[in-house]
């Protein structure tokens, strides 16, 4: 009966020791931290020589490639420009159905070094939608210089077929011709 209880004493002394020293000796578990991946971009930069003549303002602008409906689209637009001082007067608005979220007005002194805009806008719809810039070149005494103006697409939701593709899909057999009535004279 004496084995008994000294081998359960010992038992239970044992235990307690492992559970004091539990935290000293056990080697700690870590969980690797998830590391969000990165969100695709859109990116695309409209040179000075691009379209009808204007300031000399070159625009990259970074967008998500792709948008759901209701979320907040952050776009990233950096102008470049040639001229070494006076300001670079930036106005933007959205399209109907879109909401600008910021200010729609920024100045950027020249010459700069940062020339970085974010732009956030949200829409409740799917579809194509453009966030118009309009650059105006400001010489030293304020004086209005020239302007660029430049339309960033963004695409809400997946693209839409143009109508033209759902002909061509249920008329395979049928030739492409489009009969309209003559003129008489």
């Amino acid at each position: 009966m004496r084995k008994i209880i000294i081998t359960s004493v010992f038992t239970v002394f044992c235990s307690s020791m492992l559970a004091v020293n539990a935290g000293i000796n056990e080697p700690k578990l870590t969980v690797p931290q998830q590391v969000a991946e990165p969100v695709p971009m859109k990116v695309h930069t409209i040179e000075v020589n691009h379209g009808k003549p204007g300031a000399s303002i070159a625009l990259t602008y970074q967008v998500q490639e792709t948008i759901t409906a209701g979320e907040t689209i952050n776009v990233n637009l950096a102008f470049r420009s040639n001229k070494s001082e006076g300001q670079l007067r930036i106005e933007m608005n959205a399209d109907t159905g879109m909401t600008l979220m910021n200010a729609p007005l920024f100045v950027i002194d020249l010459p700069s070094t940062s020339s970085d805009l974010n732009a956030q806008v949200q829409t409740t719809t799917n579809g194509l939608f453009y966030l118009n810039v309009t650059a105006k070149e400001f010489d030293a005494q304020g004086n209005g210089l020239r302007s660029r103006s430049f339309s960033v697409p963004i695409q809400v939701g997946p693209p839409v077929n143009f109508r033209s593709e759902e002909l061509r899909g249920t008329e395979q057999s049928k030739e492409k011709i489009i009969e309209m009535p003559a003129e008489r004279l």
